[in-house]
């Protein structure tokens, strides 16, 4: 008997404690619970946000389509000239260093095959006046 007289007063003295533990306990499982409903908040408003911001998006091209054509098209053409200039750039100061160094250019090339072609017949001539 006497140790159910000590298990009685052990249980009535950790009631209050037990109590505690389930409130605790209650107290986590709904915070948990309100961290899910927000985070499914934040999910459905986000996800209504972005179809929103694309309605928008849509809209706002169809309006100033004519606008932003033109820009890119402004914008292209500057690109075009942009590169045609260093493009020129790039030739000359190349076509400068080359010349200096005594590389021919294009044209002097040129010439210089027509005038191997025309030795070239020469020669092919009077080769065929010595045989004959």
């Amino acid at each position: 008997m006497d140790t159910e007289v000590a298990e009685t007063r052990i249980r009535k003295a950790l009631a209050p404690v037990n109590q505690v533990g389930r409130g605790v306990r209650e107290m986590g499982r709904s915070m948990w619970l309100a961290g899910l409903g927000a985070i499914d908040t934040v999910d459905q408003r986000s996800r209504g946000a972005f179809t929103d911001l694309v309605g928008r998006g849509r809209k706002l091209e169809q309006r100033e389509q004519p606008i932003f054509g033109a820009r890119i098209r402004r914008v292209g053409e500057r690109v075009d000239a942009l590169r045609d200039r260093v493009e020129q750039e790039v030739e000359s100061t190349l076509g400068g260093t080359l010349q200096r160094l005594g590389v021919p250019d294009r044209d002097e090339v040129h010439q210089l095959i027509d005038r191997i072609e025309k030795l070239t017949q020469e020669v092919e001539g009077l080769k065929t006046r010595t045989a004959s």
